[in-house]
């Protein structure tokens, strides 16, 4: 398989507000969650969230599944951001992304060529680590993730799976223009930025789609899309399928069960293809997209 072939699993939740940035010790049990993909070695850096990032003094090498590297040198109640980075190095910048493992990562808002961009909440796994895990283990990854999103008032989540090379360990969703990528994909997010990101649009439709503040109330509130999934969603044997989930104030829609379905078989393909289509019709009718 080539390189570019490899997926990558990429979950983002954005918000345009620095008010109630993350603390080591919210931040703890978002470290514990890595440790189910076993003792993997990686890169680290941590810097409080009002201080320019000074990667060379704060980064460190870092083993999964230890205790938290951080909670000895800083104070439980320091606000900070955060990356954690398992890679194998590449010729380039792009290749060293496509060969990403894992990422995880907490940003500030900021500004990207000149163009403002969303804090951001993210987990990027690639294909090989999350066949590694059962679907239990993957949906609670995944709730976690989330439920911190949640207490930190995201407003719009996605989780996508696709081609490392239009994932680029999620580059692609947290910049504004990214030359490597494909340029259907620079598009997208040009878009959504513009569209007074991420409040009142959502950047497409995904296998995963996150809700929360005041684009689920554009939605008509938690009852609205869960009402809506449950009469028009369907599983491969054209039952009612039970995909959407709340967390805290906000809702969580998948397409199917597991992020890896549409790679699993046809019949998976069909199936979370017309989930995508009945959703992307609700969106578009509260003119979210």
């Amino acid at each position: 398989m080539r390189i570019d072939d490899t997926l990558q699993f990429c979950l983002f939740a954005f918000s345009d507000s620095e008010a109630n940035p993350p603390t080591i010790g919210e931040i703890i049990p978002l470290w514990r969650s890595l440790d189910r993909f076993g003792k993997r070695k990686a890169k680290s850096v941590v810097f409080e969230w009002n201080s320019p990032p000074k990667s060379k003094n704060l980064e460190r090498a870092i083993v999964l599944g230890q205790p938290c590297p951080w909670a000895e040198s800083m104070n439980e109640t320091t606000q900070v951001a955060i990356g954690i980075d398992a890679y194998e190095q590449g010729e380039s910048f792009a290749e060293t992304l496509k060969q990403t493992d894992l990422s995880f990562g907490i940003t500030k808002p900021g500004y990207w060529r000149g163009i403002q961009t969303p804090g951001a909440l993210s987990l990027v796994v690639a294909e090989p680590l999350l066949r590694s895990l059962a679907i239990e283990a993957v949906n609670e990854l995944i709730e976690v993730h989330f439920a911190f999103a949640s207490e930190k008032h995201a407003q719009y989540g996605l989780i996508d799976v696709d081609q490392a090379s239009r994932i680029l360990a999620g580059i692609g969703f947290s910049s504004a223009s990214v030359d490597e990528l494909p340029l259907d994909r620079q598009m997208m997010h040009a878009q959504w930025i513009r569209n007074n990101f991420p409040k009142q649009k959502a950047m497409g439709v995904f296998w995963g789609n996150y809700f929360g503040g005041q684009l689920l109330d554009k939605l008509g509130g938690q009852e609205s899309i869960q009402e809506f999934v449950r009469q028009k969603f369907a599983d491969t044997e054209n039952k009612p399928a039970l995909l959407c989930n709340q967390i805290g104030p906000a809702v969580f829609v998948r397409l199917s069960r597991s992020p890896l379905d549409w790679y699993n078989s046809e019949q998976e393909r069909f199936c979370i293809g017309r989930n995508a289509i009945q959703l992307h019709g609700f969106l578009l009718s509260h003119n979210v997209l």
